[in-house]
């Protein structure tokens, strides 16, 4: 496997992406503003799996698997702790919530977290049972394992070759059934198979063939393809509304990843950049249970369409975000005086 050789505009973009997570989320009280923004936005998810498979590519077969489990060891104590956080989410709601911790609100959510379908969901479609934020990190739990038997089988070519072809079945399930008034759940396209293995390989393949694409595509270009990508996601989310990914979300997110390889010292010491390099995880994980407690308890004494509503409603992103990364920032605090304690 590759030396993980530190790009800071990736880790730059990372960081707009972990906010762009929590925008999906949270989202404007204005239809047509968050749209817009929604679709701008869709290539955070994307970008996560293709930085995953760019640095697990290696030249020497044998090299890669040697580190893959250390790799997936980690994203699944990760989504592990993801997991068990969300249990714990959904029994505090069920005590501090409209029931007051009656014993019968605590069984239904036992119900609703653990029944046949949720787990068939789970282990097949990646969809966990507490409130499905944890999918992202199941599905890229299931792509290093699936990337371990393309690799071990030397499978490379077969897998590039499927790229395009998973990512229409995606934009086929998740957009277009729409156009023809069809629509299905999205655990079906949203999961290891349909949306993470294509980007996931697809970054592995931009490490693969890097010399050449940058040849090919300079900034410049990137940064046409990249304005097109924006224009051409904002025209299919007027034309089938709110979804995973559409085209243009393929070319800002290619556009992107780029120019960053172009560059990769650029933006080295934002603010922004160290948000991605240290705490986009820790956001991407926790802020749907800031969000969840809003609309529990904060926002019950919100009138709809008053001056404070809205107020509220457009600071809400900012806000999630901002203690998410609070959170963070204490988070890796006490890791690492725990680590200090442990190492004297």
């Amino acid at each position: 496997m590759a030396g993980r050789k530190r790009n800071h505009y990736l880790n730059y973009w990372k960081g707009i992406a972990c906010f762009g997570v929590v925008f999906f989320h949270t989202r404007f009280p204005h239809y047509t503003l968050d749209g817009i923004l929604q679709s701008m936005f869709r290539f955070a998810i994307p970008l996560f799996f293709m930085v995953s498979g760019y640095f697990c590519y290696g030249e020497n077969r044998k090299l890669v698997e040697e580190k893959l489990p250390a790799k997936t060891k980690r994203i699944f104590w990760i989504n592990l702790a993801g997991c068990l956080y969300y249990f714990v989410v959904q029994l505090a709601i069920a005590v501090l919530g409209d029931s007051h911790g009656s014993m019968q609100d605590v069984i239904d959510r036992f119900h609703m977290m653990f029944n046949k379908e949720t787990i068939v969901n789970w282990l097949v479609f990646n969809q966990d049972p507490f409130v499905h934020i944890m999918w992202f990190t199941s599905a890229l739990l299931y792509c290093y394992f699936l990337f371990w038997v393309i690799n071990h089988f030397n499978l490379y070519k077969v897998f590039y070759g499927l790229i395009p072809v998973l990512i229409a079945i995606h934009l086929v399930l998740g957009n277009m059934l729409v156009v023809f008034r069809m629509e299905i759940d999205k655990h079906y396209y949203r999961n290891f198979l349909l949306f993470g293995i294509p980007f996931f390989m697809l970054g592995n393949w931009l490490h693969k063939n890097q010399g050449s694409i940058l040849e090919k595509f300079n900034v410049e270009k990137c940064r046409v393809i990249l304005l097109l990508g924006v224009i051409l996601g904002v025209g299919e989310w007027f034309l089938v509304g709110r979804h995973e990914i559409y085209i243009g979300s393929i070319l800002v997110v290619m556009s992107i990843f780029i120019m960053a390889l172009h560059q990769p010292e650029k933006k080295e010491n934002s603010f922004i950049t160290k948000i991605g390099k240290e705490h986009s995880l820790f956001i991407y994980i926790v802020h749907y249970s800031l969000m969840l407690g809003m609309e529990r308890f904060a926002e019950k004494g919100v009138s709809s369409g008053t001056t404070i509503y809205y107020v509220y409603y457009f600071a809400r992103p900012f806000l999630v975000f901002g203690i998410s990364l609070m959170g963070a920032w204490v988070f890796n605090k006490l890791l690492g005086v725990l680590k200090n304690r442990r190492d004297k």
